[in-house]
């Protein structure tokens, strides 16, 4: 990926829409109105609307640079969940008025999907500090892995080749590195690159793939604490056909800790997942240098974001900051001793 290239995909804006047109978009289309609350996203419009019958929904209007087979693929899986694992506490679809799972706007020139998803209850946790539940831990594991379990069978048609965030595209990041110089870790983001290259991306070459969510972050996933149960997975919008020890990646390197052994918490997360589909060990293997991985694609993303200038609230830089701490702590650690902790945590079950 070029600098240029990045630009075009970082500063692609989402929608600009007033809640007005919004509400008139509910009112047309499903039938409800209500109030609308803008809420942060990435790269599409959202806003949470609580309706006339004390209903909570979420309102998305999608990037007009969305692929439609991927907008089809996330409606697809979400329908598919819907209908053989709906013990999944993923969003579900709410028809409009003609029974479709969504509706298409003009606005300024661009075309963009809409659609109104139920809103999920809970709170969100921090996952990575030490004094923070065991549970929660284990439930994004096991949640995860029967997830994948319940999208073997799901096609793969729309799913991105080219995603920034697939971890088979990292090489791809490698330009954006020059965004970390004078930073103590662009060293370290250069020989991990090179690692990733040579090493681990002929290894997930060799490995069977199927959809994966991609993205289960901290901030995508809700709790409910009394009740110690997970309540909440949702943005299905990185969904790519990967092997599954990718999907475990991406949500064990949010659980880097920085002030304790740096990959405890991490394992707890594996240990749920073991618990319901257990991966091999040659994919395990593979676990502590993808999470690394994972790791140095938010460095570099957001480093490059923040680096342009895209970050008006300074939440990109904390993003960027803290994945920096967590490559450092890996980078301390050492790979010999992580893959001994992970064979010691798969010991322990």
């Amino acid at each position: 990926m070029s600098a240029s290239d990045a630009d075009n995909w970082f500063e692609t804006a989402p929608p600009r829409l007033d809640q007005q047109t919004a509400r008139a978009v509910v009112q047309a289309n499903w039938g409800l109105d209500g109030t609308l609350s803008p809420l942060y996203a990435e790269r599409d419009l959202n806003f949470r609307l609580d309706d006339q019958n004390q209903r909570r929904w979420l309102l998305k209007f999608s990037n007009a640079d969305a692929a439609p087979a991927n907008l089809a693929l996330q409606r697809r899986v979400l329908l598919h969940l819907a209908r053989h694992a709906p013990e999944l506490p993923v969003p579900r679809l709410h028809p409009t008025l003609s029974g479709r799972h969504y509706c298409q706007i003009q606005s300024s020139d661009q075309t963009h999907c809409v659609q109104l998803l139920s809103w999920l209850p809970g709170a969100r946790l921090e996952l990575a500090e030490a004094g923070s539940d065991v549970w929660a831990r284990r439930a994004i594991g096991s949640t995860l892995a029967t997830l994948s379990l319940a999208l073997t069978d799901c096609g793969t048609d729309g799913a991105p080749e080219d995603l920034p965030w697939d971890l088979r595209q990292l090489a791809r990041l490698a330009p954006l590195a020059r965004a970390l110089e004078g930073n103590p870790v662009h060293a370290l983001a250069t020989a991990a690159l090179t690692d990733h290259q040579q090493r681990l991306l002929p290894a997930l070459q060799q490995l069977p793939a199927q959809l994966i969510h991609n993205d289960a972050n901290p901030g995508n996933l809700l709790f409910d604490v009394k009740r110690r149960t997970l309540t909440g997975l949702f943005d299905f919008g990185d969904m790519i056909e990967a092997p599954l020890v990718c999907e475990l990646a991406v949500a064990c390197a949010y659980l880097v800790a920085v002030n304790d052994h740096p990959l405890k918490h991490a394992w707890e997360l594996m240990a749920g997942w073991q618990a319901i589909r257990p991966l091999g060990s040659a994919e395990l293997e593979l676990l502590p240098a993808l999470i690394r991985s994972r790791i140095l694609t938010t460095l570099l993303i957001q480093g490059w974001r923040v680096y342009r200038g895209l970050d008006p609230d300074g939440g990109l830089r904390e993003d960027y900051e803290e994945a920096s701490l967590r490559l450092q702590a890996l980078a301390a650690l050492g790979e010999e001793e992580a893959t001994e902790s992970l064979r010691a945590a798969c010991a322990e079950g």
